[in-house]
């Protein structure tokens, strides 16, 4: 734990207490022996940073603390030899022999077979505000990763792990929950794996998505019946992460190959899963072996991409209602081509399809060139805006090898572009919504927004150095139409995103913040109390400067520039996903 002085002060931080939550990947290796070979295998750690405002008297100041995720992953590194069962960057080529199968598959108790914790549950991709309280009055927070077994409680003041999150045993595959008295009659939800990216809605539910593995056992009108594997678009009543109301059940784009989905996109009245042609090697991840380049995934574009679209009634009492339109009540599924979309910025819907980055629907421009917001809450096209690549090569790079290797003299960074994808609702189930995606290494149309393509341009694609992730906007619009996104980008050659970036995709215009040597992570902006405009605020980002120091970095909600930093005496390992929470 440390204390660290801002230079200066942000603006309106001196209005309360506020604390920053990140997770970073960290101890890599125990007694020289290493089990890791990419960012995803380090130990989850949480670092707060408590924002103190100051006063008068006093300067504003951060205080940073940092603690491991008390995972059975944390455990097994911490044993002799650090025999971790399950990694997701297992080193290309590892394959255990048939003899070594059995062993492995033997050595795993029944508990950690139906729980899926010899799947992993290291916590480390992403941490939200629970739903219950700590003794002192806080919200837990919510340490999440891929797997059922990875959602862990933690105390938001001591950061002790509090455990693993609990559900009520059902009949489904390894944690399926049965309804409790008074939720709405569901099948169970199954599953030994879930997103990490749960999307919360503005009346407090948590929508998410679980996946099965393998065939589920399930009871239908009495008879107990096999289901091939598929996910669950489900819901937390009121945040509750023990409490899952199965939504819908969704079929794999292949029955035989789980489909990796990171994350569910969700506007006003709909969830959107995305299925794109990359597969979870199940023997890969059962036998802890990684065969090909894509870590434990596997890729092909020859299957295309299978796109769902679920109504969520967040507003309708009866479902039977005449008057609700018929969009609203029924699942449509598209197929498009070969993509992959990493992260969802927003998803918003609107009554005219318009330009892409550029539509008016919901936003008035003032002969000033000032906006301002009339948000639409449904309409007849559905878009999702996101970051998002031709296949998963910027995954891979994510090996130590490669992040070890330096900033410009080893393997630049794989290209990923902002896009959108307009879905017409009022088109046939199964529509093929179009055959070309425009993802390339280089787009040579620099200044073309629109070219007729699946996923349109939002921004020039060389404004952010052809790189560009873990995005963010004002939560204010989430499921409304948004005009800035903040996120990483790389101003090149660099093998990292080494820079921040905002863009405005209704004028298509990109502002960046770069520091030479550093190295940035996730942007989140924090609106100003009382604010009435999208970028009235400010951008919070954890860097790592040049001198191999951490950093927190605040920039100006407007004009991006930097307002504070307040710097640590050592660095802190990379990060992926945060939250930002006003203290109470």
């Amino acid at each position: 734990m440390g204390c660290i002085s801002f230079n200066y002060a942000p603006r309106f931080f001196h209005c309360s207490n506020r604390i920053l939550a990140e997770l970073c990947s960290t101890r890599f290796s125990v007694q020289h022996n290493s089990w890791a070979s990419a960012v995803f295998d380090g130990c989850a750690m949480i670092a707060r940073f408590k924002i103190d405002g100051g006063s008068e008297q006093s300067r504003p100041s951060v205080v940073v603390s940092h603690r491991f995720i008390e995972t059975t992953y944390l455990a097994a590194a911490r044993a002799a030899g650090g025999d971790v069962r399950w990694t997701l960057g297992h080193k290309s080529g590892v394959r255990r022999t048939a003899l070594e199968r059995l062993k492995y598959i033997a050595s795993l108790s029944a508990s950690a077979l139906v729980h899926g914790v010899h799947l992993g549950d290291n916590a480390l991709i992403s941490i939200f505000p629970g739903a219950a309280t700590t003794a002192s009055g806080k919200k837990e927070l919510i340490a999440h990763t891929e797997t059922l077994s990875g959602t862990y409680r933690i105390d938001p003041d001591t950061l002790e792990t509090l455990g693993r999150v609990e559900y009520t045993e059902g009949e489904g595959q390894g944690g399926g929950e049965k309804r409790k008295e008074g939720d709405a009659d569901s099948e169970e939800v199954s599953g030994l794996g879930k997103t990490a990216h749960p999307h919360a809605l503005p009346n407090g539910d948590v929508i998410n998505l679980a996946c099965d593995f393998m065939p589920v056992a399930s009871k239908d009108a009495g008879a107990r019946l096999f289901r091939p594997p598929h996910m669950t678009l489900y819901r937390n009543p009121g945040g509750d992460p023990s409490r899952r109301q199965a939504i819908a059940h969704i079929p794999y784009l292949r029955p035989s190959s789980p489909t990796w989905v990171h994350q569910v996109a969700v506007s006003h009245n709909y969830a959107v899963i995305v299925q794109n042609p990359c597969f979870y090697g199940i023997d890969n991840m059962v036998f802890g072996e990684n065969s090909g380049e894509y870590l434990v995934f596997r890729w092909d574009p020859s299957a295309g991409s299978l796109i769902h679209v679920v109504p969520l009634d967040t507003n309708l009492e009866n479902k039977n209602d005449k008057k609700i339109h018929p969009r609203l009540n029924r699942i449509k599924s598209f197929r498009a081509p070969a993509f992959l979309a990493t992260h969802w910025i927003n998803a918003f819907e609107s009554d005219t399809k318009g330009l892409p980055g550029r539509s008016t629907d919901g936003i008035d421009v003032g002969s000033d060139g000032t906006t301002t917001k009339t948000p639409i809450a449904s309409g007849r096209y559905l878009n999702l805006d996101g970051c998002m690549t031709k296949d998963p090569r910027l995954m891979a790079h994510w090996s130590l090898d490669t992040v070890r290797s330096g900033l410009v003299g080893g393997k630049q960074i794989d290209v990923s572009f902002m896009r959108r994808l307009v879905i017409d609702l009022d088109a046939p189930d199964g529509t093929f919504l179009g055959d070309k995606v425009n993802i390339k290494e280089y787009n040579a149309n620099k200044n073309v927004l629109n070219d007729g393509s699946l996923l349109q341009k939002l921004i020039p694609d060389e404004a952010h150095g052809y790189a560009i992730e873990l995005p963010a906007i004002n939560n204010k619009f989430s499921g409304r139409q948004h005009q800035f996104v903040y996120a990483a980008a790389a101003k090149r050659p660099s093998n990292c995103w080494n820079a921040l970036t905002k863009a405005d995709v209704v004028h298509g215009t990109v502002k960046m913040w770069y520091e030479a040597g550093a190295v940035c992570w996730e942007p989140l902006f924090v609106p100003r109390p009382g604010a009435v405009e999208e970028d009235d605020g400010v951008v919070l980002a954890v860097i790592m400067q040049a001198d191999g120091k951490s950093a927190l970095l605040v920039l100006d909600g407007k004009d991006f520039s930097e307002i504070a930093r307040a710097v640590l005496p050592y660095g802190l390992s990379n990060g992926f996903h945060g939250c930002f929470v006003p203290e109470e």
